[in-house]
């Protein structure tokens, strides 16, 4: 855990959490001034309030960064944390449960995101319940995750719905249970009464299966592990005929870090960068319930426990940690180069402003660079902007503007930078958070541009010259 502490630390000063949407929020957190409400997630502003903070106080981007980030990545350090600490007097041996859906997790590229903090919400409540349901603060605390889990994601209804299963099958509360229904009702009528285009385009066809499903072989490979480690430990811990083999926890380990390497490796070479897979999410509510069944309370009354678990499933347990330290740190070192590629890019001697299309401008091509080139790379371009003064000056040297599709025309004839198609941003407004920007000179008016561009006379040549 320390290890994995430490990865995420170092991510953290990496700024890994702006990739994708990251990188979109906490523009809109410096340029709006207020924190950012994606889609009517209303409690997706609650890990942006550091950075916001930090923001108000004028900070400096570094700081900003810095605040946003470790805000994102505490948020799956201390779930792991909670699990551990419910688990490690009672059933040690389950913890190989919530590390290995964490490890699943890294599957998913992004930091931010309102799905993954779903997960890590919940797998301390599941646990929690399984093990200690009859605890009136344990359900006191389900009592308040429901209206919080609402505004989280649409897919908050699955989540409402199988902490009620699970509180049902331990406490038998019966007020709590009707009461995690009537927020999954809730959020049921709230995404039928409108959800975003957004949203709506992960509901059917290739959208959705682009939204659910793993791509690469790493990811198969890490899902089909991950989700046959899961049955075994869960069987094993509910069941009363007998124990798995002996070698088979050391296979299971051995296959952890083979997926992870191979997970690694497509990182590295620009592979499987993705915002987030839906079946993580998918499998992991799974084996939530598979806890909750295999190990049942009764009258306070905790389940048995499996003689020996802990011992031989703790090479499981360590293997999915490492490889969540070594995972995290890949993608530290490759986002660490991409955002060092963007700045090279933005400083290059050359114009105001940089065009971004699917295949230019050629800096961002390299598959190192894939992390980098997205949609969002020109905010991560400011976000990111170089920290360079010239010799002899105590100000920022001036940087060009990267803007996608015909953006730099449009800022040169209306002075507004067009971030995205749906985000404007004027050129005063953008030096005025970011720091100074190369001057995008205007194009002169209609009957001055004929002077200017009119044929100029030719020089008398003669003596006297």
């Amino acid at each position: 855990m320390i290890l994995v502490a430490g990865a995420y630390l170092i991510a953290s000063l990496a700024g890994l959490p702006l990739y994708a949407d990251g990188g979109h929020y906490l523009f809109r957190i410096i340029v709006d001034g207020v924190p950012y409400v994606p889609d009517g997630r209303l409690a997706a502003v609650i890990p942006q309030l550091p950075a916001w903070f930090a923001a108000r106080l004028d900070t400096g981007l570094a700081a900003i960064r810095l605040a946003f980030s470790v805000s994102y990545l505490l948020l799956p350090l201390v779930s792991l944390l909670t699990c551990w600490l419910i688990l490690r007097r009672t059933a040690p041996w389950l913890m190989v449960l919530p590390a290995t859906g964490a490890l699943l997790n890294q599957i998913n590229a992004s930091g931010v995101s309102e799905l993954l903090a779903l997960i890590d919400l919940m797998w301390p409540l599941v646990l929690a319940l399984s093990l200690e349901g009859h605890r009136r603060g344990v359900r006191s605390l389900v009592w308040l995750a429901g209206p919080l889990m609402v505004t989280l994601h649409p897919v908050s209804l699955l989540a409402c719905l199988t902490l009620a299963l699970a509180v049902w099958l331990t406490s038998r509360d019966l007020r709590l249970t009707i009461w995690l229904g009537i927020c999954a009702l809730g959020r049921l009528a709230w995404s039928l009464m409108g959800l975003s285009g957004y949203e709506q385009s992960h509901l059917v066809g290739d959208g959705a299966l682009w939204y659910l499903l793993t791509q690469t072989p790493g990811q198969h490979a890490m899902l089909a592990v991950v989700t046959l480690i899961g049955l075994a430990v869960t069987w094993e811990s509910g069941s009363r005929s007998g124990r798995l083999p002996r070698w088979m926890p050391r296979v299971a380990a051995g296959l952890l870090l083979v997926a992870a390497a191979l997970v690694g490796h497509e990182l590295i070479w620009g592979q499987g960068w993705r915002l987030k897979s839906g079946i993580t999410f998918v499998v992991q509510l799974g084996l939530m319930m598979a806890v909750t069944l295999s190990v049942p309370v009764a009258n306070g009354r905790r389940g048995s426990t499996p003689l020996g678990s802990d011992i031989r499933w703790s090479s499981v347990r360590d293997a999915a940690l490492f490889a969540i330290a070594a995972l995290m740190l890949v993608k530290t070192a490759a986002w660490w180069t991409a955002t060092r590629g963007l700045q090279n890019l933005v400083s290059e001697p050359g114009g105001p402003c940089i065009q971004h299309t699917r295949q230019a401008p050629f800096a961002l091509q390299w598959p190192w660079m894939a992390p980098i080139d997205e949609w969002n790379a020109p905010m991560n371009a400011l976000l990111f902007r170089p920290d360079f003064r010239p010799s002899g000056s105590e100000n920022l040297a001036p940087i060009a503007v990267l803007l996608p599709r015909d953006g730099c025309a449009r800022a040169a004839a209306t002075g507004m930078a067009y971030m995205t198609p749906w985000l404007p941003v004027s050129w005063t407004r953008l030096e005025q958070h970011f720091g100074p920007l190369r001057p995008m000179i205007p194009n002169p008016p209609m009957e001055r541009r004929a002077w200017i561009q009119a044929p100029k006379p030719t020089p008398r040549t003669g003596s006297g010259l």
